[in-house]
């Protein structure tokens, strides 16, 4: 008996594990969709690539604001709701590439993307809400192993399924495509069982037992605030939204003055006073968030955050599209893009495993610095073996300083994931502890930023040649750095 109890799943870990699996089915998946759409776009339909760089802006403009209402929809919903919600408007991404269209294209963009803001959220906030201080970076490296696994495995699949074709026809794009929505099903499925309100007590967390209303079941008490005009079960519309406002607090004692419930002949106070009170409420809880939103906007360590989220931006710009389309124009085998896939997987597993454990064996300064250093050694590979307009053109025939090899394309994808995977799982353990705790509105903040990075950047890398955008990349992967080593050391000290 002592031994199935030393054996059972905690909540805290089943909440993690429900969460972790339904975005790797989820938005594990989207990795290798958004790869390999630019390509699938100029292969198998008469469309301009151009469509799948500013449907990357659209994504991540809804994104954006998904992310920035979050809080709000959430309280009011619940988890499991939000995760269903999540994931119906994640399958729109899909539908719109098999049913090919521009407006297809633009409004599954816009659906997606406000439903995978919402799942990211609901996902880091799961991790970070069931995880203490001390572990919660571990369980972060776990999520983001788990998700490599997922990439790598669709990767690989992919890998076989297309290693001879050298165009995408539209038989095989509906064949990818229809499989990947067929694991966001699964996701869904996993998301309607498994996941479950979080035990602790943050600013969101337990939103569930605050919405519901407090029923006094006493017949006796029930009897007397009905004598004396109260309303014993308060529900919406009716006089009172609490207990204590018909005469019946909630320790069960009754106010019975004449003046409690009295109604004035003639004139419907209850209603007026309700309405009145609810505008009031409003009122109130509009000002409070506002205000804590300019406090916060006041704070260095918020803006410090954003420049991290900037260098994300161009690092998913570039490996997600920018990448993949200078792969298509430098290598005849469109398997080459999920050879990119698969070593990004691989990389992001490792660096998942190992970003604590080498940061235990030397120190945060040497792990910045040396992952910065990694990161710009693939920035100059990719200028040196990519013609400077290959994101952006198709059929470009300029010439590149190195003839490009398919072991370029490895140690670019390898080093680049390296160094997103620890500024990741760094930035997505510092930020709890930025924001004390509110994890809802922290994720909030955290995927709104990133949102709204990615849909700058993925519409520029669509335009801008690729040396100009990956001069800009550098900048930021070193100032990201000096934000981590120097700027918010006293949180990353922490972890």
């Amino acid at each position: 008996m002592d031994c199935l109890k030393r054996c059972r799943i905690t909540r805290a870990t089943r909440n993690m594990v429900a969460a972790t699996l339904t975005t790797c089915f989820g938005m594990g998946t989207y990795f290798l969709a958004v790869s390999l759409q630019n390509v699938a776009i100029t292969d198998s339909s008469d469309l301009p690539q151009t469509i799948g760089y500013v449907s990357g802006g659209v994504y991540f403009a809804s994104s954006t604001v998904g992310s920035a209402v979050f809080p709000t929809i959430y309280n009011a919903v619940g988890m499991r709701v939000m995760y269903v919600i999540s994931i119906c408007l994640y399958l729109m991404f899909y539908l719109s590439m098999i049913y090919l269209r521009v407006w297809t294209i633009y409004l599954g963009a816009a659906l997606a993307g406000a439903g995978g803001g919402f799942l990211w959220i609901l996902s880091l906030k799961a991790i970070a809400d069931n995880s203490a201080v001390a572990t919660v970076s571990q369980h972060m490296g776990f999520f983001w192993a788990a998700i490599a696994v997922t990439n790598m495995i669709t990767n690989l699949i992919n890998y076989f399924y297309i290693q001879h074709l050298v165009t995408i026809s539209v038989t095989v794009r509906i064949v990818v495509y229809g499989t990947l929505m067929g694991m966001d099903v699964v996701a869904l499925l996993i998301s309607m069982v498994g996941v479950r309100e979080a035990k602790s007590t943050g600013v969101y967390a337990g939103a569930r037992a605050q919405r519901k209303s407090v029923v006094v079941r006493n017949p006796a008490l029930m009897d007397l605030a009905k004598e004396f005009g109260g309303n014993p079960n308060p529900v919406n519309g009716e006089a009172g939204s609490t207990p204590a406002e018909n005469g019946l607090p909630i320790n069960g004692q009754v106010d019975i003055s004449p003046n409690v419930g009295a109604v004035e002949p003639g004139k419907n106070n209850t209603a007026t006073a309700d309405d009145s009170n609810k505008k009031n409420e409003l009122t109130e809880k509009l000002k409070s968030k506002l205000s804590y939103y300019l406090t916060q906007a006041r704070r260095r360590s918020i803006w410090l955050m954003i420049v991290y989220q900037a260098f994300s931006g161009f690092l998913w710009g570039f490996i997600f599209k920018a990448l993949p389309s200078s792969i298509g124009v430098a290598f005849d085998k469109r398997s080459v893009i999920n050879v990119a896939g698969l070593v990004n997987a691989c990389s992001t597993l490792v660096g998942s495993l190992l970003v604590k454990k080498l940061r235990l064996v030397t120190n945060n300064a040497f792990v910045i610095s040396f992952m910065t250093f990694l990161g710009l050694i693939a920035i100059c590979l990719a200028f040196l073996i990519f013609p400077y307009d290959a994101n952006i053109n198709p059929e470009s025939t300029a010439r590149s300083y190195v003839e490009p090899e398919v072991y370029h394309i490895i140690l670019i994808a390898c080093l680049l994931s390296l160094t997103d995977t620890v500024f990741n799982v760094l930035g997505f353990s510092v930020v709890p502890l930025i924001f004390k705790g509110d994890n809802s509105t922290a994720y909030s903040f955290l995927n709104t930023a990133f949102s709204l990075s990615l849909s700058i950047t993925m519409v520029i890398s669509g335009f801008l040649n690729l040396r100009i955008y990956l001069g800009l990349f550098a900048a930021f992967t070193v100032a990201t750095a000096f934000v981590y080593g120097v700027g918010l050391s006293k949180y990353v000290s922490r972890l």
